[in-house]
């Protein structure tokens, strides 16, 4: 199996495999209330750790590990979760060893429980997905990481009808091609900002091209300067974020000539719109590898980037 075709194997199981995830979080005891809390994690989870700050109204706090290794103060008087799907993330070992040596407590959220992380922290929140078994780009890792982050804050998002998130996704997938030799601007606020910092994450990973997450409002004070009309910008919304700062955006850009789509939930809450548009983004992602032709993902043929990658990051 090719990295492509596990990353269409991973979208799909998360019908079966979110829900049979919820009930394992079910089990699991919560911080308990008034709790000061932080989440960390890099790449994907740290997107997860962001979209947990959003939901938590900023009450807890995301951070990139090295912001925790440069200023450990922040750290402080708060109750540590590192997200980290495989635990081998130097800086978040790092970062965690720095916690609890200050008195933190630290819980990794790993899908696995022997990994250095894991061995790090008091306590474990396991990662439990089916890996299609090929290198890919994380597709349940990350939805099983929301969920996951979702559960320290006392959030249980509404996992009914997946089957035909699915089915949306995959159709609105068809109506939007990210550009190979452009860049595509991913737009949201709130917890939209970070499903955007994801999504273009997916657009690195699946197609090579350049890709670039900004809040909606600063994207016309910054930018804006520089979209050219091969670029693509994609606002995403949701009926829980309710800001018109998308619309307005949309409509100007259309009325200048630039190519502007929009990827709006239905979903009122806003933890179950996470999940919703995560899966829209996937779908988009994979979608868009097979229309321009990928037989594999760009990052895994990308042998010499992948070994940089892979020295800097482990």
């Amino acid at each position: 199996m090719n990295s492509l075709e596990a990353m269409g194997r991973e979208i799909e199981s998360q019908i079966e495999d979110l829900p049979r995830y919820q009930s394992y979080l079910d089990t699991l005891e919560r911080p308990s209330p008034g709790e000061r809390l932080a989440f960390l994690g890099c790449g994907d989870s740290f997107a997860a750790a962001l979209a947990a700050q959003h939901i938590s109204n900023h009450t807890a706090m995301a951070l990139d590990p090295n912001e925790a290794l440069v200023n450990p103060t922040a750290l402080d008087g708060r109750r540590l979760f590192v997200v980290s799907v495989s635990g081998r993330t130097s800086a978040n070992i790092a970062a965690a060893r720095i916690a609890r040596e200050r008195g933190c407590s630290v819980t990794a959220i790993t899908a696995d429980p022997s990994s250095r992380l894991a061995r790090e922290a008091d306590e474990l929140i396991e990662l439990r997905f089916r890996a299609a078994g090929a290198l890919t780009s994380g597709t349940a890792s990350f939805t099983i990481s929301l969920l996951a982050c979702f559960h320290v804050l006392g959030v249980k998002p509404s996992l009914s009808s997946l089957s035909a998130v699915l089915g949306s996704a995959k159709n609105w997938s068809r109506s939007f091609l990210p550009p190979v030799r452009a860049t595509t601007f991913l737009l949201g606020s709130g917890v939209n900002h970070a499903l955007a910092l994801y999504g273009a994450a997916k657009i690195h990973e699946a197609l090579g091209a350049k890709a670039q997450a900004q809040y909606t409002e600063q994207f016309s004070h910054m930018e804006l300067f520089s979209l050219t009309p091969r670029d693509a910008v994609l606002i995403i919304d949701s009926q829980a974020t309710q800001d018109p700062t998308g619309d307005r955006l949309l409509s100007q850009l259309h009325e200048a000539g630039f190519n502007a789509f929009k990827l709006h939930s239905e979903e009122t809450e806003p933890s179950a719109a996470s999940v919703t548009t995560a899966v829209h983004l996937q779908a988009l992602a994979f979608t868009a590898a097979r229309s321009h032709g990928r037989r594999s993902l760009s990052f895994v043929e990308d042998r010499g980037r992948l070994r940089l990658s892979d020295r800097m990051i482990y």
